[in-house]
């Protein structure tokens, strides 16, 4: 099915482009006229034909400028293409950055067995306000910033309970002297992984979902996220970091941590790495300091060629603010301790996972080679011509946080009907959702011999030489 081209009024167009559309035509009429009404025997009709034909030719060229301009302007106007084609175009949802930038994005990197960012930001709410009562979560009506237009409520008062849409919890004590409307969701709230949180149910489906890093959930709310920039906001050519920059960093790995004894034995890991590759640990676990925040952390920028990401445990989905905030949002590359956890979320090729390796000697020696090659090095921040990564610091509520946790808790409520969901079997797939304590740096230093590790790291350290000829770097 096709529709007929709308005017140039509806099309939006300028005056001076409704001008030239107009002029276009006339144009050719009036040569058409002026030449034929001059034309007063053979010789003058030859020459009538000459300047006919390239009357014709000029026309033709600015008609086709003309519908080049026109083609621009409508390109996106649905009634103007076929409706098949207008439909299968991406979704696009426009963000602003905590740094002001204006983003398009077409997708967002999460589970694809749950909705779409087109079903999860394009919503119309029904008239009747709905309600999200917070218990001892710490969250106020700020959560709801990033979609404030959806008539959604939240308290914090118990009083509310029964008219509650949904009520969110830590524990199920906290509501245990409560009788729940079939009605309402039920949502667990959590940040921390299993590890450190408790949780009794009455019984295995007493969860409807839960407002947390999984992603296994409709309500997930990750630290951050990553989304594919929609053609208008990628970045097909030029720089993506600069060269000067790239070129004079030094050091090699800085770690910024505070819990120094984890169910993850990371700390062993960083421990025996220091064997094979400078690690600068920064804060309570290490001997020197900069503040969460300050500028100290420009440090990463301009100094340091990677970043630890470890978590203080392994479990699905895992992935705290360190990965998302200075492994994302500063010129530096993120080292991650499994791959498989971070992958499904994160831009491709932009960081480094220890499992990729057998021992620490060959994770060492990798990324001795990737400082040495420094257009090797800047090949690592290539996703940023067709991603970006978003963190949120939940600090600033805005249409950023609109794909996740209050206002897709929000978006459900207003669903009619709304779905039945329920979290089956929540003690199994909570409490199994992480790998046993230090199982993995475990087998891993079992790999590594640091019999070997103060000769090999001086033979790695002068093994390469710098490289800048294999990727461009400006």
């Amino acid at each position: 099915m096709r529709f007929q081209a709308p005017s140039a009024a509806l099309l939006g167009l300028k005056e001076r482009e409704r001008e030239m559309l107009s002029d276009g035509g006339s144009f050719m009429r009036d040569a058409h006229c002026h030449l034929i009404c001059s034309a007063r025997n053979g010789t003058d009709m030859m020459r009538l034909g000459r300047r006919y034909v390239a009357a014709l030719q000029l026309t033709v060229v600015t008609v086709i400028g003309i519908y080049t301009l026109i083609h621009i302007k409508i390109s996106s106007h649905p009634s103007t293409v076929d409706l098949a084609e207008y439909r299968k175009l991406p979704f696009r949802f426009n963000i602003t950055t905590t740094q002001g930038q204006n983003i398009t994005i077409e997708e967002i990197m999460t589970n694809p067995h749950f909705d779409s960012l087109e079903q999860r930001v394009n919503f119309t709410p029904s008239k009747e306000q709905k309600l999200i009562l917070s218990v001892d979560t710490g969250h106020f009506s700020d959560n709801l910033q990033g979609c404030p237009e959806w008539n959604c409520a939240l308290t914090t008062d118990m009083n509310d309970f029964d008219k509650a849409d949904v009520v969110m919890i830590r524990s199920s004590e906290a509501i245990s002297e409560k009788k729940r409307k079939p009605e309402q969701y039920i949502v667990f709230f959590t940040q921390e992984s299993p590890v450190h949180t408790y949780v009794e149910v009455p019984d295995e489906n007493y969860f409807n979902l839960s407002l947390s890093y999984r992603h296994d959930s409709i309500g997930a709310s990750p630290y951050g996220y990553t989304a594919k920039l929609a053609p208008e906001s990628r970045k097909p050519s030029g720089s993506v970091i600069n060269g000067t920059l790239v070129r004079g960093k030094s050091k090699a790995i800085a770690w910024f941590v505070s819990h120094c004894s984890t169910p993850s034995s990371r700390e062993k890991l960083v421990a025996q790495l220091q064997k094979y590759i400078p690690v600068d640990i920064y804060g309570d676990c290490g001997n020197l300091n900069c503040k969460r925040g300050d500028t100290c952390e420009d440090m990463l920028d301009n100094d340091y060629h990677f970043y630890i990401t470890f978590e203080n445990s392994i479990c699905d989905d895992y992935i705290t603010e360190k990965l998302w905030n200075q492994g994302y949002q500063r010129n530096v590359i993120p080292i991650v301790l499994r791959r498989s956890v971070v992958e499904p979320y994160v831009p491709p090729n932009s960081f480094i996972a220890v499992d990729d390796y057998d021992n620490l000697e060959n994770l060492a020696a990798e990324l001795y080679r990737i400082m040495n090659d420094k257009a090797l090095y800047a090949s690592y921040f290539e996703w940023r011509r067709d991603y970006h990564v978003i963190f949120l610091n939940g600090q600033v509520h805005d249409s950023a946080e609109r794909p996740w946790g209050f206002c897709q808790l929000c978006r459900l409520s207003h669903m009619n009907p709304r779905p039945s969901v329920v979290m089956k079997n929540f003690t199994k797939s909570w409490k199994n959702s992480c790998e046993n304590d230090g199982e993995f740096v475990f087998q891993l230093l079992k790999k590594t011999n640091p019999s070997n590790s103060i000769r090999n790291r001086q033979s790695l350290r002068l093994k390469g030489k710098i490289v800048e000829s294999a990727f461009a770097i400006h």
